[in-house]
């Protein structure tokens, strides 16, 4: 299966080093987040997904088809119904809390429109059974749309990073009493990421070493692209 990545033919920075514990720590928070294994990755290494991980991402569909038909109706109805009992006062007296009451109004839609597109590019990413790869400096910033979704981006690919999240969760999605998440990246480290290329969803990532590098160009087929850029395959 074809797995061309264009890339730079030599790190632009150095590659982080870090000791066999810490890099069992963070890479077994990358296995814990995305819920696979060395047989998983090895797999994505040679450009196949296993059958465990065609079931999670099943999940993440179904997951979020069920938030955007039922989920988010009955939130948005008991959100609404609320805000406006307590804001009758002042909507009546043509305050500005219309403007405010429409802006959030236009995130909702926004927000829906972006999880349609999202599945019908997962259900694209299905139908190809296609997966790439990209390997860099992770730089985390965050997310202006969302309230807790960092972005990540790698070699200039973008990936929306959902944190893991624990503790006391309130009813706006904001943390309540003990209230903490955690991300599975962190900036200035080195990632090796496999992911579906329509959908850009992570199925597997690992922290890139220098010798790795240098193993994984000797394997690949370097071209030169009809843009005049390196490809890696």
């Amino acid at each position: 299966m074809s797995r061309k990545k264009k890339a730079h033919y030599l790190p632009n920075g150095p590659i982080r080093s870090l000791s066999p514990r810490e890099l069992d720590v963070r890479n077994d928070e990358l296995r814990t987040h995305y819920h696979f294994d060395s047989a998983d990755l090895r797999a994505n290494r040679e450009g196949q997904i296993t059958d465990a991980q065609w079931v999670r991402l099943a999940h993440i569909r179904r997951g979020k088809q069920l938030l955007l038909l039922v989920g988010l109706p009955i939130y948005l109805t008991s959100v609404l119904g609320v805000s406006g009992m307590v804001l009758w006062p002042f909507l009546i007296n043509g305050s500005c809390i219309w403007v405010a009451m429409g802006l959030l109004g236009f995130y909702w839609v926004v927000y829906v429109m972006r999880e349609i597109h999202y599945l019908g590019q997962l259900a694209h990413d299905k139908g190809v059974a296609q997966i790439e790869w990209v390997f860099g400096e992770a730089h985390l910033t965050e997310s202006l749309f969302y309230w807790t979704k960092n972005v990540m981006v790698l070699d200039g690919i973008a990936f929306a990073i959902t944190p893991k999240e624990s503790g006391c969760i309130c009813a706006l999605g904001m943390g309540g009493r003990g209230y903490r998440y955690t991300y599975p990246f962190h900036s200035g480290y080195w990632y090796t990421v496999y992911y579906l290329p329509h959908s850009r969803t992570i199925i597997s990532a690992e922290i890139t070493r220098e010798l790795d590098f240098v193993a994984r160009l000797e394997q690949s087929v370097i071209m030169l692209g009809a843009d005049g850029e390196i490809e890696v395959g």
